[in-house]
């Protein structure tokens, strides 16, 4: 806020400062109106930004007209500016709480971003609920940040709910559409999530590029896979530079099997991200997958280098290892995520495999022993089936019988 703002109107900012310069000159602070402050205040935050004169006439705003809904907010502002945001959200508070006028709704949106970094999403939810129910039960703005507010705090029913009562009362809000699709998705509920998004793009909004975005995940995630990769293209169209896309599009042609154009379109990405982890990971798995190991290799390397703890990459890159007859190559990268992301069990049962094929098997039972303590069901078992000398090992069947039915 208490910054120059270089797309002000200069016509405005010609009348803003002769306004200023009429009431600071001629008058005394004593004598200024509220509308005078109002003045005063856009003209330190915006024209000549002088934080020592804002605070001076802040304060006095506040002591002449202590009910003031726009002294709050200026005050509101400046707290939120400088991260004090529990004062912030006070001063935000007098203004929702204040009956009659309606505030400037652009404070919800304020008040959001406050509570979010207080990570006090109770206390958002109970404010926002009291304005909606006493206040303002017809405002589509306040029932979409309440949704936000309940996302935060992974209320997940109450922000659908939230957001469908913003969505009755307008029905034409690219925003509001756009995260209930993003609710929808997080819940599983594909179907919905895709139903959403595309009647955001029915309206104008900021968020069409990444609508398609989530499209595409959504279309590939259902198997839709020709929906998916027009929607990424799309994103793609809107957003040349959003590299995440071409890299779900390398994706799509990987799991098609063409590997030419899966390998073209994840070079782009990492044209546009040449420190990225995962795009070197998934342009690893597309030259793993045509039988380029050692090219395989390098990318994967480049994407530790880049991430050591990025453990699709290390996992692959083992996977990879395994094929060549080379497991003791893996073993340090994997022993070195597993020191540090101690509750991954997928990290301790691929060093079980790479120990066993080592010749250590001892230590691989024991770290499968830990992969079996650690995991909690959500578990991929049924890959070591890809390894039989290890997956038909008497003391591997015992530690996991209760882990995979062979």
């Amino acid at each position: 806020m208490l910054k120059e703002d270089n797309n002000f109107d200069n016509r405005f900012n010609g009348y803003l400062i002769r306004q200023f310069q009429t009431i600071y000159r001629e008058k005394k602070s004593y004598f200024w109106t509220e509308e005078e402050f109002e003045v005063i205040l856009e003209y330190f935050c915006h024209v000549n930004v002088d934080f020592q004169k804002f605070k001076y006439a802040l304060r006095l705003a506040l002591r002449n007209f202590p009910k003031s809904p726009m002294a709050h907010v200026y005050a509101a502002r400046y707290f939120q500016t400088i991260g004090e945001y529990s004062k912030a959200v006070e001063f935000y508070k007098f203004c929702l709480r204040k009956k009659g006028d309606l505030p400037d709704e652009n404070i919800l949106y304020d008040m959001i971003q406050c509570w979010d970094a207080l990570k006090d999403y109770d206390d958002a939810i109970k404010e926002l609920k009291l304005y909606v129910t006493d206040i303002a039960p017809f405002s589509p703005v306040a029932w979409f940040v309440l949704g936000q507010a309940y996302v935060y705090a992974g209320k997940q029913a109450e922000a659908i709910d939230a957001y469908l009562y913003s969505i009755a009362i307008n029905s034409e809000s690219a925003s509001t559409y756009f995260n209930l699709g993003n609710v929808y998705s997080q819940s599983d509920d594909y179907l919905r999530a895709i139903q959403s998004y595309e009647k955001s793009l029915q309206y104008d909004g900021d968020e069409k590029y990444l609508t398609h975005y989530y499209l595409g995940e959504c279309y590939s995630i259902i198997g839709k896979y020709d929906r998916a990769i027009e929607n990424y293209k799309n994103c793609i169209k809107i957003r040349p530079d959003f590299s995440d896309a071409y890299c779900e599009l390398a994706k799509e042609y990987l799991a098609a099997e063409d590997y030419i154009l899966a390998l073209s379109w994840v070079d782009k990405a990492l044209e546009l991200d040449e420190h990225n982890s995962d795009y070197f990971k998934t342009k690893a798995m597309i030259l793993y997958e045509t039988d380029r190991g050692e090219e395989a290799e390098k990318a994967f390397l480049a994407g530790l280098a880049e991430n050591n703890l990025n453990i699709e990459c290390s996992v692959n890159l083992a996977a990879l290892y395994l094929d060549m007859g080379q497991p003791d190559k893996a073993i340090p990268l994997l022993r070195f995520q597993a020191a540090t992301l101690k509750d991954e069990p997928v990290l301790q049962v691929t060093l079980s495999v790479c120990y066993f094929y080592a010749g250590q098997q001892q230590e691989a039972y024991v770290r499968l022993h830990s992969a079996v303590e650690m995991d909690e069901g959500e578990l991929d078992w049924s890959w070591i089936k890809d390894y039989p000398e290890f997956n038909n090992d008497p003391n591997v069947l015992d530690i996991i019988s209760e882990k995979v039915s062979n």
